[in-house]
């Protein structure tokens, strides 16, 4: 569905929000398997592009830097905690296993 009309720079918020919604021809593909009803699916997907065109017409606010810092730390702090877990579970799988010659 090409969107005639509609401003240069929604379009282009539009293929960066939603651009796995996007055919290689550039239209929109909108889905709705909510019901059985043909006619209910299509005023779903109707709802849908109307929150999508609500949501790139809002105007996005400024990120506050002290947002974006602890938002940087905490995943920081995940990333951490993952290798910290990966580790582990790699020492559980090791004394699972035979001991070989080497460790006798």
């Amino acid at each position: 569905m090409p969107l005639k009309g509609v401003a240069l720079s929604l379009k282009y918020t539009r293929n960066e929000w939603h651009g796995k919604k996007l055919s290689k021809e550039g239209y929109l593909i909108v889905r709705s398997d909510a019901t059985r009803s043909q006619q209910l699916n299509v005023a779903d997907c109707l709802r849908k592009l109307r929150d999508m065109l609500w949501e790139a017409t809002a105007a996005q606010p400024a990120p506050d830097p002290a947002a974006q810092e602890r938002a940087r730390q905490r995943h920081l702090k995940a990333a951490r905690l993952r290798v910290v877990l990966k580790r582990e579970d790699a020492v559980k799988r090791a004394q699972r296993q035979a001991p070989t010659i080497l460790d006798l």
